[in-house]
C-alpha cells in the first residue's frame, strides 16, 4: 500500500505540473506518465482489493456525489467508483486525459487532493486493521 501512495502522490504532482504548463508535457513527463500508467495497471488487483474493502467499512458521507453529471467529481468518484483513480491512469497517454477533462482542469486539482484524501484514509484504516 505504501508504494501505491508513493505512485500516486508522483502521479499527481506530474499531472499537476504538466496543468499548470497548459498541457504541454515534455518528453520525461510522457515517459513517466506512460511507467506509472503502466505500474498502476500491473498493481491494481491487489490495490482493488484493499481499497473494496475500505470503502465497503466506511461510511458515506452525505457531500458525496454531490456534483452535477458533468462535473469532473461525479465522473471521478461516481462513474468509477470502484476505482477512481483510474480515471487519471486508464487513458493512453497524457493527451487523452486532457481530452477526457475536456476543460475541466481547474476541477483536477480539487477531485487529486479529495484521492489523496481518501487515501490517506485508507491508509488509517489498513493500519487499524492489521
Amino acid at each position: 500500500m505504501a508504494d501505491w501512495y508513493e505512485k500516486w502522490r508522483g502521479f499527481g504532482s506530474l499531472l499537476l505540473d504538466v496543468v499548470s504548463h497548459e498541457w504541454k508535457a515534455t518528453e520525461k513527463q510522457e515517459e513517466d506518465f506512460y511507467r506509472l500508467r503502466t505500474w498502476f495497471i500491473l498493481n491494481r488487483t491487489e490495490f482493488l482489493h484493499i481499497w473494496h474493502s475500505y470503502n465497503n467499512s466506511r461510511r458515506k458521507m452525505a457531500h458525496e456525489h454531490t456534483g452535477s453529471s458533468s462535473s469532473l467529481d461525479h465522473k471521478v468518484f461516481f462513474d468509477n467508483y470502484d476505482d477512481p483513480f483510474s480515471y487519471f491512469y486508464k487513458p493512453l497517454s497524457i493527451d487523452q486525459l486532457e481530452h477526457s477533462l475536456r476543460y475541466q482542469d481547474n476541477d483536477m486539482a480539487v477531485v487529486m487532493l479529495s484521492l489523496k484524501e481518501r487515501l490517506d484514509e485508507c491508509i488509517m484504516w489498513l493500519e487499524k486493521e492489521q
